[in-house]
């Protein structure tokens, strides 16, 4: 009896391992703090941070996320060319490319965001 207790606990310290092993790695984000950003692909890396005013102008063309750090979800996806200018204004809850408005998400007071960006090469 005593045998097959032993042979349960050694089972269930090895499932246990291997779920948490799979836990970590599944969580890794581009930014490198190890959570996985919802709907962004793991190879983008942030390229701006802030409550108020953030740009990026891009030097290849990829991919451009405005992820709600307080919200946790992703508020806006866009294709920019080499050179495009993003910007996002928090308080107003405006983003443009180049000067022209673009639809986001809703956004909120006190809220943070965060720009990635993904080069094309990488899609």
């Amino acid at each position: 009896m005593r045998l097959y207790a032993r042979l349960a606990c050694l089972v269930l310290t090895g499932v246990i391992g291997v779920a948490l092993a799979g836990c970590q790695s599944s969580r890794r984000g581009g930014d490198g703090t190890g959570i996985l950003r919802s709907g962004i692909p793991p190879a983008a890396k942030t390229v701006a941070e802030g409550q108020t005013q953030l740009t990026y102008t891009p030097e290849e063309p990829g991919q451009v996320y405005l992820y709600d750090m307080t919200q946790d979800r992703v508020i806006g996806r866009f294709h920019l060319r080499r050179g495009q200018r993003f910007a996002m204004d928090g308080l107003a809850g405006r983003a443009t490319i180049d000067g022209n408005e673009v639809r986001i998400g809703e956004t909120k007071r006190n809220s943070n965001y965060q720009v990635y960006f993904l080069p094309a090469a990488i899609e």
